[in-house]
């Protein structure tokens, strides 16, 4: 679906293009006006559908969706929270504990990623990311932090030197 509206909207640019020189070529005005028009329309989607072509993970499309509806911008500041679930199948069925929030729902196994010695130094040296400020995640050494979502650290899908 990606590939198909990269090639409508580069054929349809194209065309434009094409129409507006054989107008202007044979001074005829307003079919290089309303093709320019056309052209004006069809090249930021052209750029849009590329730019969705190299997005590769589903957190990038679902960043720059909310991107383009100017719900978040660069400097935005997001939380990032670190975590595991273990995926314990019986038979047919997986393993299931009680939720500690007192919700009465079930789920995984797993957990928050804790911070030893100067892991939290290491991060804060790396990358530009700030403790979270709530005191619970500050007094559970939690691996939750904030960064901008123009930061390196949310432009790599891993932690890696």
């Amino acid at each position: 679906m990606k590939a198909l509206k990269i090639i409508v909207f580069g054929l349809l640019s194209v065309i434009m293009f094409l129409i507006i020189v054989l107008f202007e070529i044979n001074s005829w005005p307003v079919g290089s006006s309303i093709s320019g028009l056309v052209l004006g329309f069809s090249l930021p989607s052209l750029w849009k559908s590329i730019q969705d072509l190299t997005d590769t993970t589903e957190w990038k499309t679902s960043q720059r969706k909310l991107k383009r509806g100017d719900f978040i911008k660069d400097d935005t500041i997001i939380r990032i929270s670190f975590a595991y679930l273990y995926r314990i199948k019986i038979g047919d069925k997986y393993l299931l504990v009680k939720n500690e929030r007192g919700t009465g729902k079930d789920q995984p196994v797993g957990g928050v990623y804790k911070l030893f010695g100067n892991e939290k130094i290491e991060l804060k040296n790396r990358y530009k990311v700030k403790d979270d400020n709530k005191e619970k995640f500050l007094r559970e050494q939690a691996w939750r932090l904030k960064t901008s979502i123009s930061s390196r650290l949310t432009k790599h899908s891993q932690l890696s030197p």
